[in-house]
């Protein structure tokens, strides 16, 4: 009577350690279940645009030379002053008349226009300055230019431009529209000078260093994605992005880029609908068909 209950018992036992082991193994099989961040399918507009260094620059300088050989007998400028049309410059004095110390033979010298007086040789009085000699530079500052170097390939665009986003520092900007394209190029850079003017009365310095921004595509209506979540080859050869299926299923989908920004890029594919769910964050190595588990 021992003997079948001690065979059923070992029955029994070799059963249930089976089980176990392939239990066992079936859990160390099974993959992970990977958390990630989603972002949806938007229709819109974007604009792609570049971002070059330029600088102000006048364009239009008058130079104040002496009239005569003399001496300098007043000086009203200063460096950096804003001057009017026949404002008071110099009071210069001939040879002949300081040799006989008479009032008569001095010479008063005026501004011939508005502007500023980007340069000064003479601030001191009793200095001989010879005939011809410059004085003063006094720049036009209402004809302050902004001057960029712009890559050729841009050269068709830039006609089409309606304005340019002049922007200094981070919290200041105006717009600028074109003024001329100088027709040569940088034999190195393969670069123009383009010349914009500033919309609207705006006072710049000269040479202050300025950010120009410009459009140089846009399209209107189409599908937008967070570049987070557009995945790469290591070529940069080949798109795709991991699409949402049944609330946890991810599913590989290859795309065509079109115009970017810094923050979405234009999706063109049939198989991307407004709305669908991509993952935005998790997806780097992400196998096609994963499951995964969709976090806030």
């Amino acid at each position: 009577m021992r003997k079948p209950i001690l065979i059923y018992l070992l029955i029994v036992s070799n059963i249930f350690l089976f089980s176990c082991k392939q239990k066992s193994s079936t859990t160390k099989t099974q993959n992970p279940i990977i958390s990630v961040k989603t972002t949806a399918i938007s229709k819109g507009d974007i604009e792609n645009y570049i971002c070059l260094n330029g600088r102000v620059v006048y364009l239009k300088k008058n130079k104040i030379t002496a009239p005569f050989s003399g001496y300098i007998t007043r000086v009203e400028a200063e460096y950096g002053d804003l001057v009017k049309k026949n404002d008071l410059l110099f009071e210069i004095q001939t040879k002949e008349s300081k040799a006989l110390n008479t009032a008569l033979g001095k010479v008063e010298i005026s501004a011939p226009l508005d502007g500023v007086i980007s340069e000064l040789n003479t601030n001191e009085t009793g200095t001989f300055v010879p005939e011809g000699d410059l004085l003063a530079v006094i720049a036009e500052n209402s004809q302050a230019i902004i001057q960029l170097n712009v890559p050729y390939q841009y050269n068709d665009i830039l006609k089409s431009v309606a304005s340019y986003k002049v922007m200094i520092g981070d919290d200041k900007s105006f717009y600028a529209g074109l003024f001329k394209i100088i027709p040569t190029v940088n034999e190195i850079s393969q670069t123009q000078v383009v010349l914009l003017k500033p919309i609207g009365k705006v006072q710049l310095p000269e040479n202050l260093n300025v950010r120009v921004k410009f459009i140089i595509d846009k399209k209107n209506n189409t599908l937008l994605v967070s570049k987070n979540a557009i995945l790469a080859n290591e070529k940069q050869t080949s798109y795709w992005l991991m699409k949402i299926m049944k609330d946890s299923l991810a599913v590989k989908v290859p795309i065509t880029k079109g115009i970017e920004n810094d923050s979405v890029a234009e999706i063109l594919s049939e198989n991307i609908n407004v709305d669908d769910v991509i993952i935005c964050e998790g997806a780097y190595a992400l196998p096609d068909s994963s499951i995964v588990r969709i976090t806030k």
